[in-house]
């Protein structure tokens, strides 16, 4: 009876152990910086990119044309944002991460934005891109004759401009840095991906969502 007790009281105490233990922040250190539209932005790739990158011990902040803008987006949900993309330092920021939404098409040619995306491109900073936004990456020029993938409505016009489109939920070429999800259904794994490739360390969630 006492070797059981004992033993019953050992598999509590390796159990209690391992739910106290935290899962490891990959991102600690890691400065995000989001981009998103003026308004009509994705809230599922927003809030779902958002928690991941905090949760995983990133400073995340956002920014769009205009700072201390209320932006709503699709379904509305009201963000402020922190900073404009037209006085950012790329120096400051170890990622971009650009969120879609049907406000994104504003932005397709904002010259300043495509500036801002090939300072950080130039400098190996890892950039991504869900949804309609990879459209902003190829018309800055930066993912011509690269592996990408987008959402479907602008398949057809990104193989017109010399990108490789495919299909998969995301795509990532390591050799330009650069993320590219098709839309808010991958925004999951998109997160994850992301994460991944900044810490430099598998993801269980990322494959989980493959």
């Amino acid at each position: 009876m006492i070797i059981l007790i004992i033993s019953c009281g050992s598999k509590k105490e390796k159990k209690d152990q391992a739910l106290s233990k935290k899962p490891e922040k990959l991102l600690i250190g890691k400065k995000m910086l989001m981009i998103i539209p003026e308004e009509n932005f994705n809230e599922t790739e927003f809030s779902t990119v958002k928690t991941t990158m905090e949760e995983q011990g990133a400073l995340l902040k956002v920014a769009s044309r205009i700072s201390a803008l209320n932006i709503k987006g699709m379904e509305g949900m009201w963000v402020t944002s922190d900073l404009s993309w037209e006085r950012i330092s790329i120096d400051d920021w170890d990622v971009i991460i650009l969120i879609g939404g049907s406000g994104t098409t504003k932005h397709f040619e904002d010259k300043n934005l495509h500036k801002l995306l090939n300072d950080a491109h130039e400098k190996k900073k890892w950039i991504a891109a869900i949804c309609l936004s990879p459209m902003i990456l190829a018309q800055a020029g930066i993912l011509i004759g690269k592996q990408a993938t987008c959402f479907p409505s602008i398949a057809e016009n990104l193989k017109e401009m010399g990108v490789k489109v495919s299909n998969h939920k995301v795509e990532i070429d390591n050799d330009a840095k650069i993320i590219t999800g098709n839309g808010p259904k991958a925004a999951l794994l998109f997160s994850f991906k992301i994460v991944e490739m900044i810490s430099g360390k598998k993801s269980e969630q990322a494959r989980e969502n493959e």
